[in-house]
């Protein structure tokens, strides 16, 4: 990795810390034979059960370029959205399995 990719990933990482985020990653954009294979075994069993969004973006999931033709790296994010088990109608809710 040349200086350049390294001070951008510093740059890219600084500003995900400054957000919130509490991990990131980078990963390089190529197809995901391996990991496509489990995710098709998985889905094969059921173990998405109605979340059909899963297996309809298949393709996309084991090839980003299907998303982003010259894609070169995928940046993932961790980021904790935990709340108190507290009802408030004024405020969004996101399921914790998300």
């Amino acid at each position: 990795m040349n200086l350049s990719s390294q001070l951008i990933k510093q740059q890219i990482s600084g500003k995900a810390a400054e957000l919130g985020f509490l991990k990131i990653g980078f990963a390089k954009a190529e197809v995901l034979h391996e990991e496509s294979q489990q995710l098709k075994l998985w889905l094969d069993n059921g173990f998405q059960a109605d979340m059909n969004w899963i297996e309809n973006g298949f393709d996309k999931r084991k090839d980003v370029s299907l998303i982003l033709e010259n894609a070169r790296t995928v940046i993932s994010l961790a980021y904790n959205y935990y709340t108190e088990n507290k009802i408030d109608d004024d405020k969004p809710k996101i399921s914790r399995y998300a």
